[in-house]
């Protein structure tokens, strides 16, 4: 059955200035939907006036564009630089009126509307230098800032390429990640397992977005630690069905050669089986306790990650240093690569046990579908890690 998709609407607001950008949100939400198709519900679906409004006539043509997108849209882009942009019958700018418009939204419903803000500080050429559009561009920085909002500077179209990508990856897996918790039965464990209050606080606070470098780099060691936990204990719990499994195999062996008559091996037989599809239940059971666990566990780590990494790139760590952060990526997500291997090559010995019994036959059928939903968290993991470290190269 096909999977129905969720559209997250980006509206893009800028003066005509930045062109160049404004052109780079059709390519990088072109790639981010095709790297994460099959393995998330989200689509990210652009929106630009000029692509989406239609002709109309009005004494404020930013009342007309207004009234053409309303509401329509989740995750609201900002961008400024040498102009501030033509003013508004209610701002001071088309942009810093759409601006409002999704402030607004945010205070009323800070679940309706997502905003990213970026000041671009290339230095300005002398034939556009225009003190008193510059001006204006600095009293509204300050102003979105005293409101809370957060927002990045960008040096070149590179760095604004590699931020905007992070940025709008966080806002998929963010999004995705509240779908799983509404699906999910399970309480979900904000704590990460840690006796320590003061630790329960910083998530208090990573979960309003409150939190520095240092307290992120702080709940990133304890993420990884309960990332540490949970892929040992599915190894584990892999390895203890495969030995039980191999044990049934042999007590099969050994009934088979024996030389008692066929009507007791059949009795015995039928017991080991069952006994094996007891084995397969068990495992399943912890296996659907261990999945969502483990879809929690990543979607923290990896929002946790690219707010690191938004840090540093905002304070202008060098590229060794961002190296070092991508490092500990690429190595959970070798990590994720080798269980997943790991439970494919499993997968295969469970669909290839004989088919002795009804039991064991449900039993099999149970495990293989979880293994296939397990399977699916691991390369979807996958996709949004590569996806995430390929904005950094």
């Amino acid at each position: 059955m096909a999977k129905k998709m969720i559209e997250l609407n980006v509206l893009v607001s800028s003066p005509s200035d930045l062109k160049d950008e404004r052109n780079l949100f059709k390519d990088i939400i072109h790639d981010i939907n095709n790297e994460l198709c099959g393995f998330t519900q989200i689509k990210l679906n652009l929106l630009i006036w000029e692509n989406y409004c239609y002709s109309d006539t009005s004494s404020d043509p930013q009342d007309v564009i207004n009234k053409q997108i309303g509401s329509n849209y989740d995750i609201f882009v900002g961008i400024l630089w040498a102009t501030f942009g033509t003013p508004t019958k209610k701002a001071g700018s088309g942009t810093e009126e759409e601006f409002n418009i999704a402030y607004k939204r945010f205070i009323e419903n800070p679940d309706s509307v997502k905003i990213l803000f970026y000041f671009k500080n290339t230095p300005i050429p002398v034939s556009k230098i225009n003190p008193y559009e510059i001006n204006k561009i600095q009293d509204f920085k300050k102003l979105i800032s005293q409101k809370g909002t957060l927002y990045w500077e960008y040096s070149d179209i590179t760095e604004f390429e590699k931020l905007l990508r992070l940025h709008l990856i966080k806002q998929v897996t963010n999004y995705d990640n509240k779908i799983l918790t509404k699906k999910n039965t399970m309480k979900n464990d904000t704590t990460f397992h840690t006796d320590s209050s003061n630790r329960n606080n910083l998530v208090t606070k990573f979960q309003d977005n409150e939190l520095g470098f240092f307290e992120l780099i702080e709940i990133q060691e304890t993420i990884n630690i309960e990332f540490e936990k949970i892929m040992n204990s599915m190894t584990e719990t892999i390895n203890l069905l495969g030995e039980n499994l191999q044990k049934r195999t042999s007590e099969l062996n050994y009934i088979k050669k024996s030389k008692t008559i066929q009507k007791q091996k059949l009795s015995q037989s039928k017991k080991v089986i069952d006994f094996s599809a007891d084995d397969v239940n068990h495992f399943a059971n912890s296996m659907t306790v261990l999945i969502p666990k483990f879809s929690s566990c990543y979607y923290k780590y990896i929002t946790t990650f690219t707010s690191i990494l938004s840090i540093q790139i905002e304070f202008g760590s060098n590229d060794k240093e961002i190296e070092l952060s991508l490092n500990g990526a690429n190595e959970m997500l070798r990590t994720i690569l080798f269980v997943r291997e790991k439970t494919i090559d499993f997968q295969d010995v469970i669909k290839n046990w004989p088919r002795m019994s009804s039991k064991i036959i449900k039993s099999k059928r149970n495990c293989v579908e979880i293994l296939d939903s397990l399977i699916y968290e691991f390369t979807k993991a996958e996709h949004i890690t590569e996806e995430t470290i390929k904005a950094f190269h």
